[in-house]
């Protein structure tokens, strides 16, 4: 086949489309067409013009994700999610995900332990672990690798108890007890546990009395 037209595409001034006599065929990156030399009234056969686009493919599903891990930490998942949406092939996707995960900017293991470092300051486990399997992070690697401390998390749910307390302007002590223990089992703490940190704080309040 011969290339008819090398047209370099208006949004993104780094791409080019490759036309043939039997229409658009596809889209390369700019290093494609310097690095085979490709330009108008070339001849090229389909098996070439297929290696070229799986190697640009590959290339720029590399490119796509590394961005996407440097703006802040991700799952695998999200990662694979995040290339299907920009049309790449099954076999890119792959192998650009392999690639980030040999060089550890794509650990699921590493990304539970950080996103619970973080989110263990505000939340119990329950909602914690719920977030992380909407990311596709599957549940043995949850398992393994959210670890919260029983005592560290009764100590963050009764400082959201004593804030939550700060800011009410109740004063019937029935509706207080009602709304601690809601905002504690909405925040993802058990209701075992939720009810025992609701009965301390308002002990707390009947001893200041």
């Amino acid at each position: 086949m011969i290339i008819t037209r090398l047209e370099q595409q208006k949004r993104n001034r780094n791409r080019f489309n490759i036309w043939t006599e039997e229409g658009f065929v596809t889209a390369v990156s700019s290093d494609m067409v310097l690095k085979y030399s490709l330009k108008q009234d070339m001849e090229i056969s389909s098996e070439l013009l297929n290696r070229i686009k799986e190697e640009d493919d590959l290339k720029y599903a590399k490119e796509r994700a590394m961005e996407y891990v440097a703006y802040q930490p991700r799952s695998r998942t999200e990662v694979v999610r995040k290339l299907k949406q920009k049309g790449l092939s099954p076999k890119s996707i792959d192998e650009a995900v392999e690639t980030l995960e040999r060089y550890h900017y794509l650990d699921d293991a590493e990304y539970v332990r950080e996103f619970t470092r973080s989110y263990a300051k505000r939340y119990g486990k329950r909602v914690i672990e719920q977030k992380l399997l909407q990311k596709g992070i599957s549940r043995e690697v949850i398992d393994e690798n959210m670890n919260i401390d029983d005592g560290r998390e009764e100590q963050t749910a009764l400082d959201i108890a004593r804030k939550a307390l700060r800011r009410s302007s109740e004063e019937d002590g029935f509706k207080i007890r009602q709304k601690l223990f809601r905002t504690l089992v909405s925040k993802g703490f058990s209701y075992d546990l939720s009810r025992s940190v609701t009965d301390r704080v308002m002990e707390e309040i009947e001893d200041e009395d």
